[in-house]
């Protein structure tokens, strides 16, 4: 029973539904390189692994701390660190050991759609946290401050091809990216509007699908 118990904390600590939110920072790096002629497939591997390992690591790390009452409560600031321009400018660096500021830039993209997804599970789990004694950003300042955020969030992740194109001055199909924000309109809708998790859950997996897209859009206009 103890081994299935550790078995069970690996799977959930893996969240494959969540790792997409490691993945694509990376893929943008990659792609990123790639186009400028820099990019390498063994350390794009190596750098897409490591991210990978260690947001399961930080989950059961984070899982851990909330068992033991001392959740620390930044998960929305320390996502889009993480998987905006650290993961984006770290994929790009160990291709090409070097970077610029379109690089830097471009990572805010994932990051912020990485933090709207952490944003709306803990508007979705809020009364359940506050009686558990985590506490989020939304346990902290309330269900107005995340709504907000997850507004914030999404245009300024479209508003970040823009930045990108105005830093570059070529790729402008990149700025194909931007149309997330169309998409994310209804999602925006019901995060104001709703307190309920049947609404909130659907919304946190229609964002981490807006990141794909996000992300795949971005790839194209980047290499064509």
């Amino acid at each position: 029973m103890k081994n299935l118990n550790k078995w069970m904390d690996w799977v959930k600590g893996f969240r494959p539904g969540a790792l997409w939110m490691s993945a694509a920072p990376v893929c943008i790096g990659t792609v990123m390189a790639f186009g400028d002629g820099v990019g390498h497939w063994r350390p794009a591997l190596a750098a897409l692994l490591v991210v990978v390992s260690l947001h399961i690591m930080v989950n059961l790390f984070r899982d851990r701390l909330a068992r033991q009452g001392r959740f620390l409560g930044f998960e929305d600031i320390l996502a889009f660190v993480f998987f905006g321009p650290v993961a984006v400018v770290g994929a790009y660096y160990v291709q090409s050991l070097e970077w610029n500021m379109a690089v830097v830039i471009a990572g805010f993209g994932p990051g912020f759609l990485s933090a709207g997804i952490v944003a709306v599970n803990d508007l979705r789990d809020i009364t359940a946290d506050r009686k558990a004694g985590k506490f989020t950003l939304a346990a902290r300042l309330g269900p107005r401050f995340v709504r907000l955020e997850y507004l914030l969030c999404m245009i300024a992740a479209a508003a970040v091809p823009v930045m990108v194109y105005l830093v570059t001055e070529h790729n402008h199909r990149i700025v194909l990216a931007s149309g997330v924000l169309f998409l994310a309109a209804p999602l925006i809708h019901d995060v104001m509007r709703s307190d309920h998790p049947e609404v909130l859950g659907p919304v946190m997996g229609r964002t981490g699908e807006l990141l794909f897209l996000y992300t795949l859009l971005f790839s194209f206009g980047w290499l064509i």
